[in-house]
């Protein structure tokens, strides 16, 4: 009996190594689902493992910084101004007289920088009759920042006018060292308009043909050391004297 179960024996070991060899073989076929799906969940099981990629706050942090903007130019020799600026003249009555010679009249002073634009009132006697400072008015749009009194009587042998700047805009901010413009009206007369298209500081207009009237523009410079600018050719506004004190 033993001569007979060994080529069976054998048999049956060949039939299962080759069984067991075609399965191996089966099993690593690249068209089988089963094994594409193993593989596939293997591979996402893994990936799952590995860290996700978030950004990076350090990398953020290490970028450069937006430089602030750079500093305001400021034109040579201007700084910022000190002290008052004392304004003193004598007011003497126009010829010919105006029609209210009488009864009184208006007068203002006001300050521009060099280019015309106002900065500030510093002495009006008007009133309700303000209005016919049209020179004045046209710098302040009908808003008066500032008023000394009413109308005053004119006094034949003139009178001395004194007002001071403290070198500060009508909203209180002190200005820098340059060039400045005083200006200063007179009227004892109802005056007309100023000339279609004509700016104030423009002389020879309708208005200065009413009697009693007078319009005088002044440049003077405030700079870092004290000053004194005198100007005696106008005959209303007579010995005009400003003086800068630091």
């Amino acid at each position: 009996m033993s001569s007979m179960r060994s080529p069976d024996c054998l048999l049956l070991t060949i039939i299962t190594l080759a069984s067991l060899s075609c399965g191996k073989a089966y099993s690593n076929y690249p068209d089988r689902p089963e094994m594409k799906t193993t593989v596939s969940s293997a591979q996402e099981s893994e990936a799952a493992k590995l860290p996700t990629a978030e950004p990076s706050e350090a990398a953020d942090s290490r970028q450069a910084p937006t430089p602030p903007p750079p500093p305001l130019v400021v034109a040579p020799g201007a700084v910022p101004a000190s002290g008052t600026v004392s304004i003193t003249f004598n007011l003497v009555p126009p010829t010919p007289a105006g029609p209210y010679r009488n009864r009184g009249h208006v007068r203002s002073i006001w300050l521009t920088d060099a280019n015309d634009t106002y900065i500030k009132t510093i002495h009006a006697f008007a009133g309700v009759r303000a209005v016919h400072l049209k020179r004045w008015f046209s710098f302040t749009n009908n808003a008066v920042d500032a008023t000394s009194g009413a109308t005053q009587t004119t006094v034949a042998a003139g009178m001395p006018i004194t007002s001071s700047w403290d070198i500060k805009d009508k909203q209180g901010v002190g200005l820098k060292t340059g060039m400045y413009k005083l200006w200063m009206e007179f009227t004892e007369a109802n005056t007309p308009a100023l000339d279609a298209g004509k700016k104030a500081g423009v002389q020879a207009q309708v208005i200065d043909n009413t009697n009693g009237y007078e319009f005088f523009v002044l440049p003077f410079s405030v700079g870092t050391q004290a000053s004194t600018k005198v100007e005696p050719s106008n005959p209303v506004f007579k010995d005009i004297s400003i003086k800068h004190t630091p």
